[in-house]
């Protein structure tokens, strides 16, 4: 197989979302590198690669670009050259402004509670007001007008809180309180989330015939320094039986044939081993198979080359399916992105890691309401509501997550948003 490669020089512009240096001073700030694919026909290209694709139509190109940034040194946030003196707090002063309160919530609802559903702590932060949530006053009001459903366009780090387990209530004392405060927004609200506006515009396409695809590996990641994971094939098989089908485990669960499914198939469940490129967030890696061609490794940007259109749904069981990173005008990198970008209408993931079980109880009712025709929404409600009543901690059941792609228009009580009925967009 034979890879043509192009260099050119790019002119190096500011980006005006990065600001101005603060004064005339040396660049002695961080220096950060990544990935990111362009259209091949993108107006940005040089006119002699836009020359070279329109000569060759029977050729398909990606561009893949090398993103080099920089944030210039200042006088709030000066560094050592020789790297002797740590990078104090104002060396953040970039950071999303509430990065750190939903690292914080994260870590708490990932501990032990122990003898609660979530620890003190974590019940503390959920329902503080520090959250830029909406107040009590306007979720009664919603809840007043017949709305159910939350659509959510979060921007930056909000983008990986776990708003479902957030109070809709608030001032609640650390055990919450007999009245109903404190009670998260799952108790009343279907939660869903967008990357973008985009997300809303109705696609047609071509409907599928019904037909659910479930694949896992459990070595995939062994050369990769993870563990075997056996719990992940005994996983896929339980949802394989739930849709009526068959499990692709073991060697055969390779990266050929989860596109292959990928272009017949209107939901796909994946159970597998992920790792998360903090640096590059287009190499979100799922591990399957290996095979004679490739090593198995399927990266978010490969989603980018294939029409997934007609997908109805995909549905990840990888440890942190759903995180990704974004980019300071907010543009989400990472699987699910991918997922979305490349036209699937809608995925299910993890925010964090979750235990085999509440795992495996979550995607088998999911699967199972999905297969019967329910819209994936319902399906994700239904799935959630039933792991809570069977795991209550916060860790098992507020980890899984709906982010929606353009879709078809929905029915069903599922319509969208821009019709008025029963939506509450934040």
């Amino acid at each position: 197989m034979t890879t043509e490669i192009q260099l050119h020089d790019i002119a190096l512009v500011p980006e005006r979302t990065l600001g101005a240096p603060a004064d005339d001073g040396p660049l002695r700030g961080r220096l950060t590198f990544g990935w990111d694919l362009l259209p091949a026909d993108h107006e940005g290209a040089p006119a002699d690669w836009l020359a070279h694709v329109r000569a060759t139509p029977g050729r398909e190109f990606r561009r893949l670009l090398l993103v080099c940034s920089f944030r210039p040194e200042t006088p709030q946030a000066r560094g050592d050259a020789e790297g002797g003196v740590p990078e104090n707090a104002e060396a953040y002063a970039d950071r999303h402004p509430v990065a750190d309160l939903v690292e914080a919530v994260r870590e708490e609802v990932e501990r032990d509670p122990l003898f609660g559903d979530v620890t003190p702590e974590g019940r503390r932060l959920l329902t503080g007001h520090e959250l830029p949530l909406p107040t009590g006053d306007q979720w009664a009001a919603w809840r007043g007008r017949g709305k159910d459903r939350l659509l959510l366009w979060p921007h930056g780090a909000l983008h990986y809180l776990p708003v479902a387990l957030c109070s809709a209530d608030g001032d609640a004392d650390a055990d919450g309180d007999a009245d109903g405060h404190g009670r998260p927004i799952a108790d009343d609200w279907t939660v869903t989330t967008i990357a973008g506006l985009e997300s809303l515009v109705p696609l047609d396409v071509p409907v599928r015939p019904r037909r659910t695809a479930v694949l896992a590996s459990a070595t995939g990641g062994v050369p990769y320094g993870l563990p075997a994971e056996p719990a992940l094939d005994e996983h896929a098989r339980a949802v394989a039986a739930a849709v009526g089908g068959v499990a692709v485990t073991g060697p055969a669960a390779t990266r050929a044939r989860l596109f292959t499914e990928l272009a017949t198939a209107d939901v796909v469940h994946l159970a597998v081993h992920g790792t998360m490129d903090r640096d590059a967030p287009w190499l979100h890696c799922l591990h399957l198979a290996p095979d004679e061609d490739d090593d198995g490794r399927v990266f978010a940007h490969d989603f980018l080359e294939h029409d997934l259109s007609g997908v109805r749904l995909v549905t990840l069981a990888a440890c942190e399916s759903a995180l990704g990173r974004f980019d300071r005008a907010d543009n989400v990198r990472g699987v699910p992105a991918a997922l979305i970008t490349a036209g699937v209408r809608a995925v299910v993931g993890c925010l964090w890691a979750v235990r085999p079980e509440p795992a495996a109880y979550f995607y088998h009712h999911l699967h199972e309401r999905a297969v019967e025709g329910e819209s994936a929404e319902r399906a994700f409600r239904a799935a959630q509501n039933a792991t809570r009543a069977r795991y209550p901690h916060y860790r098992d059941w507020g980890a899984f997550t709906f982010l929606r792609g353009r879709s078809e228009p929905l029915r069903d009580g599922n319509e969208p948003l821009r019709d008025g009925s029963e939506g509450a967009a934040a």
